[in-house]
């Protein structure tokens, strides 16, 4: 194989790869805590997970808005002939799965239990029988 094409080919394995892994996700179930308090303990792990969302979009506008007017600054860089320019800034955009681990660890905290489990894959999933009776009626 040319030398020019291992890259290629390497690209080609880690997309491959990345797909069948993107494919085993978990599923979770939250089982809520019993007992008198555990009502308005939940509510406030709400209220927190709410409030790190908004504080998540806050501060992904306000990348945004810095990436917005670093463009501006690139652009007339660039126009002038200046050397160099800035780099280009980018947003990872926010991040609400560190709210959701948040929520979690004070659902648990209050009682809760959060359990994880490997999705199957579709593969992995046993296709659905019939009985014979259910057969021999079709």
């Amino acid at each position: 194989m040319p030398l020019r094409l291992a890259p290629r080919v390497a690209a080609i394995l880690a997309v491959g790869l990345m797909i069948g892994c993107a494919e085993r996700l978990y599923e979770q179930r939250l089982i809520e805590p019993e007992g008198s308090g555990s009502q308005s303990c939940l509510e406030r792990c709400t209220r927190l997970q709410e409030e790190c969302e908004a504080r998540q979009t806050v501060r992904e506008q306000e990348c945004a808005d810095r990436v917005a007017a670093s463009e501006a600054d690139r652009a007339s860089c660039a126009g002038s002939g200046s050397d160099p320019c800035p780099p280009p800034e980018s947003c990872l955009g926010a991040d609400m799965s560190i709210c959701q681990r948040q929520y979690e660890e004070c659902f648990s905290d209050c009682g809760g239990r959060v359990e994880r489990s490997l999705r199957p894959r579709p593969w992995e999933t046993p296709a659905p029988t019939t009985s014979p009776a259910a057969r021999s009626a079709g």
